[in-house]
């Protein structure tokens, strides 16, 4: 899947990361070289690529590191259960990387990107040697003596741990807003075990819930303290960080949206079974053979994996809290190439921006012309995009224009959109005219297949 070529907003103060065509570049400051050198070496020397790092190359005189390319996708977006996966994997490498001598300077869920549903971990430039991370400035001050337990602190329980124990409240909302706008390098407020706390304290969870929480979050910072005061190990409280987050359970509860395609009876992948509409996206399928796949509106992910039996990879975007995390268990369970993302098509344009780096980050542009979370529309371009069972609530629902559309699936298309188009005098449109509030505003002559293809000509060659 090809992403848009350009720099990638950062704040690492030894490096600059370029999205070029086919790789990711990352120049290295000359004065780190010999160190970025070292840290290298080790990589090869001990297979770190083996735990899940990012595969890398360098070049000594260019000054840069090259690294496969991965799609694009950001914690805020990620199901929940996707989420506890790159969390657990996150402590895991920590402790891996303990044995080995090396560290990490930061402790971020956005230093993690996803290969289908296999997390990896891309920030190169995090990995340093547990004896130089005294060298790391923002460390200076804190008033902890071990820096290694300063990251699990300052960054590791604010913004990875504490997002996911709102998940386990099922307060997606507001763990998404934390990974969003609240993450690191934001303007907004550092997450907290106070928000927790005072979560906690509003009683509107089980008793049984709260108390395996609260037990659980007293027996954690009793375990820190004596870190701190070294009767803990740098191992110890990195085990008891990870059976805490272990133990929690974020699988969402299930909507009315969850079991859409069993209840019609359209969960079989059987040929004799298979209904008009499903029989004719295979065949568009097999006719095309995408190779990348954007499936917007998924659902429970019927379509998305029909497309990977197609020998498509997928993006699967889904509103549903429930659905989309089904569709993350459906990928795991089947070792499908499936990226799945909550996501609304409003989310397709949504950009978020940073704060201005400091402390001399070697940054190019300014917070103010490049995102720190760029647009699904400038991340993902693919060659066919499915937009199935949704047009006629983004229209008759939500009032967008039917050119407004276009021109938000238009820069993702590489080869083909299919798109289902929904009619006035449709089951679904009659049945349910509380669904659509801007219904009252169209007729036949405004709304109809002409009209959409009319203006999808406007947009594609054909």
């Amino acid at each position: 899947m090809k992403v848009e070529q350009g720099m990638l907003m950062g704040y690492d103060n030894n490096g600059t990361v370029y999205d070029c065509d086919g790789c990711v570049v990352r120049k290295v400051r000359t004065e780190y070289l010999d160190e970025a050198a070292r840290i290298f070496a080790k990589y090869g020397e001990a297979n770190l690529k083996s735990l899940g790092i990012v595969e890398t190359e360098m070049d000594g005189l260019q000054k840069e590191f090259t690294h496969k390319k991965h799609i694009i996708s950001y914690p805020y977006e990620w199901p929940a259960n996707m989420y506890k996966e790159a969390v657990l994997f996150h402590l895991e490498l920590l402790l891996k990387l303990e044995r080995e001598g090396l560290t990490l300077k930061d402790a971020l869920p956005n230093n993690i990107l996803f290969e289908s549903t296999n997390p990896v971990f891309v920030d190169f430039l995090s990995l340093v040697f547990a004896d130089k991370l005294h060298e790391e400035e923002w460390l200076d001050g804190l008033g902890i003596s071990d820096r290694r337990l300063s990251v699990i602190k300052y960054m590791l329980e604010p913004y990875m741990v504490v997002p996911l124990v709102f998940m386990s409240f099922n307060k997606f909302e507001e763990a998404r807003e934390m990974l969003s706008v609240r993450s690191c390098n934001t303007d907004g407020a550092r997450p907290s075990w106070g928000e927790v706390g005072r979560l906690l304290g509003k009683g509107n969870i089980s008793r049984k819930q709260y108390l395996k929480t609260r037990i659980s979050m007293f027996v954690y910072h009793i375990y820190f303290k004596m870190a701190e005061w070294k009767i803990v190990s740098y191992r110890g409280i990195l085990s008891k960080l990870l059976h805490f987050v272990k133990a929690l359970e974020v699988t969402p509860p299930r909507s009315a949206y969850s079991a859409y395609y069993v209840d019609k009876q359209e969960d079989n992948f059987q040929e004799s079974d298979l209904l008009p509409k499903q029989k004719t996206i295979k065949k568009i399928l097999e006719q095309h053979r995408p190779q990348s796949v954007i499936d917007i509106g998924a659902n429970t992910g019927w379509y998305s994996s029909l497309a990977c039996k197609a020998g498509a990879s997928v993006i699967a975007m889904e509103i549903d809290e429930s659905c989309v995390d089904i569709i993350h268990r459906v990928a795991v369970y089947n070792e499908y190439p499936i990226i799945p993302l909550k996501s609304t098509f409003g989310d397709l344009q949504k950009e978020i921006y940073g704060i201005e780096p400091e402390n001399g980050a070697d940054v190019e542009e300014s917070s103010s012309t490049a995102p720190l979370y760029k647009s699904a529309i400038t991340r993902f371009n693919v060659d066919l995009v499915l937009v199935l069972g949704l047009t006629h609530h983004l229209v008759l629902g939500e009032g967008r224009t039917i050119d407004s559309i276009f021109e938000v699936l238009a820069p993702m298309v590489m080869q083909t959109l299919v798109m289902e188009f929904i009619a006035l005098d449709d089951s679904r449109v009659i049945e349910e005219p509380s669904f659509f509030a801007n219904l009252h505003l169209f007729d036949e002559d405004s709304y109809n297949l002409d009209r959409f293809m009319e203006i999808g000509k406007e947009h594609f060659k054909s």
